[in-house]
This record gives structure tokens, sequence and C-alpha cells, in this order.
């Protein structure tokens, strides 16, 4: 997979994420995004999340960490949704499905703040 194509994919897993936690939590929520790896814990990114994504979770073609927890954690008071990534400590390995069976190292949550904070 090359570089371009993960950060496709993982604009794709992202977005998926916050779907996800709409479903789960019964509202809509912010498109204005911020990230913050939690594992390796990073400072927030509010510009080039894939970006920031593909530098800790892709090394190459062949080489991708095959299990990342991904969703939105919290709504900032700037009123960004913040996702949070949370790399697990697998070796990397060719782009493939994840346990879950889906496509790609992404696992897709939401934080239990977020739903504290919206009641959900």
């Amino acid at each position: 997979m090359t570089p371009e194509d993960f950060k496709r994919h993982t604009a794709e897993r992202i977005e998926a994420s916050v779907q996800n936690a709409e479903r789960a939590l019964g509202r809509k929520l912010p498109r204005r995004l911020a990230f913050r790896w939690i594992s390796p814990s990073r400072p927030i990114v509010t510009e080039g999340i894939e970006e920031e994504v593909a530098r800790v979770a892709y090394v190459d073609e062949s080489h991708i960490y095959p299990c990342i927890d991904i969703g939105p954690i919290k709504i900032d008071a700037e009123g960004r949704l913040v996702i949070g990534g949370f790399r697990a400590g697998y070796a990397p390995r060719p782009f493939d499905r994840n346990w879950k069976g889906e496509k790609g190292p992404f696992i897709l949550i939401y934080g239990q703040n977020l739903a504290d904070t919206l009641g959900g």
C-alpha cells in the first residue's frame, strides 16, 4: 500500500469512526477535527491528521502497524471533535484485515468521556 493510499484509507476510517460514535450516541458530532495519539503520547494536531497518522502507523509499502484504535474521544474548548489514536505494540506487517475482520489496522472506538459529556 502506498503512503497516499494509506492516508486515504485513514481519512475514510476516521469518518467511519465518527459515524459509528454518532449511531451509538444518537447525535451528530462536529466535523471540525483534531487528532491526538494516546499511545504513543503526542500533542494535538489540528492540520494534516492523515499525515500524522501515517507518520506513526505507516513504515513502508509492506510494513504498517496492524492494530490501531481510532475514534472520537472528546470535544475540545474550541468545539473541535478530537480523534484519539492508540497504537498497539504489535510489529509492523503488510496491510491486511484487522482482528475484527475489517480492512486495515483501524479498530473504531469512541471515548467514554465523550459519551459522558454528551449523555450517551
